[in-house]
């Protein structure tokens, strides 16, 4: 998704307005709607679009040297869009999926460890886990490598009674700093 479309999307959620809307809303509550924001939000978001498989560890250490040089900023949290189009910088192969998304999985943890900081970068689960009303880390998509590296994995779980209700069911797969049945899981609002 382009970087511009992401930014809409997160405006928009930010304002309360529908991403349709967001270019017709008139210019006094546009305005409004930001002052009010500024008192409740603290933080940067930088949005970097990059096609698939092109995006590697080496690709991600490079960007946090530009914006430390060029802008004086350092992320908290990355978030990459779908771990299975990151790019290994040491599995070639793209006909072996296992082993290159466990080796982008791999190497995007050690960026995570070496610059301290925390990087989100979700995948799917594989055919057994499509609808299901539970599922565990044996139904992650690609690579169980995946569950290797990774320090904290969750699920989100959508059947039709909570679709419904407008809520997802999130459960602990993996949690390195602490029990994951404390809770295993719990209900939130997809408002």
């Amino acid at each position: 998704m382009a970087e511009e479309k992401i930014a809409e999307r997160v405006d928009a959620c930010l304002l309360d307005i529908a991403v349709n809307d967001l270019k017709t809303v008139p210019h006094d509550i546009f305005t409004n709607k930001i002052n009010q924001l500024r008192g409740n939000y603290i933080g940067k978001l930088k949005i970097k679009e990059a096609s698939s498989m092109s995006f590697t560890a080496i690709t991600l250490k490079s960007l946090l040297g530009e914006l430390k040089a060029k802008n004086n900023f350092k992320p908290d949290i990355i978030m990459v869009d779908y771990l299975n189009l990151v790019g290994s910088i040491r599995q070639i192969s793209a006909s072996d999926t296992y082993n290159a998304v466990k080796a982008a999985a791999s190497e995007l943890r050690s960026i995570a460890m070496e610059e301290d900081l925390v990087i989100c970068a979700p995948t799917q689960t594989n055919r057994e886990g499509v609808g299901a009303d539970d599922f565990s880390l044996t139904e992650i998509s690609e690579s169980m490598g995946i569950a290797h590296y990774s320090d904290f994995i969750f699920g989100i779980i959508e059947t039709p009674e909570l679709l419904l209700k407008a809520q997802w069911r999130i459960k602990q797969l993996k949690n390195r700093w602490g029990d994951i049945s404390k809770p295993s899981s719990f209900v939130v609002s997809t408002n």
